[in-house]
């Protein structure tokens, strides 16, 4: 009966037959060159005196986008500590910027997750007398913000106008890329000059117009005294 269904049926596909048509034997994509491996950067900010879970709820805002609309996001939010979110970010974006030269229009937000931190414990007061424990929470902020792949994002979209969106950062990403290695390449012109070389010149000039300028007073004294 099992030889019947499968040759009127045709035999069940494997997985791993499906593994081999869409992968090759290296186990890469096919007609992909590469695998883009993003530049990230990451910082932690310790004993946040917020519960993790209202601290959560707030990272969860700007996981996975971009880094100026999640700053955006924290901009406008209600949320107490959302200052808190924003002001991570903006330092690990400073930091892209120092490590590798990227601009907050090529980073994303690739991991923002809150775990806790330990609890301060304290007397809670009930009548007659009595006491109970208090717990005052605490959090860790972990986030890291990485390069976008913005190949991937555009072949990945789901609909016309998100295609259109990403181009459009893209080419903005490529813009602020772009005066970044101009303002890059000005500064080291600057500090590829020699000013110890261009003072030397000054002064060896000085000197020169010193001494013809003595030269004549000397000629003009000389001159006047024959003259007497």
């Amino acid at each position: 009966m099992q030889e019947e269904k499968n040759q009127g049926l045709g035999k069940p596909v494997r997985y791993g037959q499906i593994v081999k048509e869409r992968y090759n034997t290296s186990w890469e994509l096919k007609d992909y060159s590469g695998r883009f491996e993003p530049r990230t950067v990451s910082a932690v900010k310790k004993s946040i005196r917020v519960s993790p879970w209202k601290l959560n709820l707030i990272a969860a805002q700007v996981r996975r986008l971009r880094v100026e609309d999640a700053r955006k996001q924290m901009k406008f939010s209600i949320k107490r500590h959302s200052s808190v979110i924003d002001e991570i970010i903006r330092k690990t974006t400073n930091l892209a910027d120092i490590r590798y030269d990227l601009k907050p229009a090529q980073l994303e937000v690739l991991k923002c997750f809150v775990t806790r931190a330990t609890p301060l414990k304290r007397i809670k007061y009930h009548s007659r007398g009595r006491f109970g424990k208090m717990f005052r929470r605490h959090s860790h902020l972990n986030i890291t913000v990485g390069e976008i792949d913005f190949e991937s994002k555009i072949a990945n979209a789901k609909s016309k106008k998100e295609k259109s969106r990403w181009i459009k950062w893209k080419e903005e990403a490529d813009e602020a890329a772009e005066e970044a290695r101009q303002e890059r390449a000005e500064l080291d012109m600057l500090r590829g000059l020699d000013p110890i070389e261009e003072d030397g010149d000054d002064d060896d000039d000085d000197d020169d117009d010193f001494e013809e300028g003595e030269k004549g007073d000397i000629e003009e004294a000389q001159f006047e005294e024959k003259k007497k």
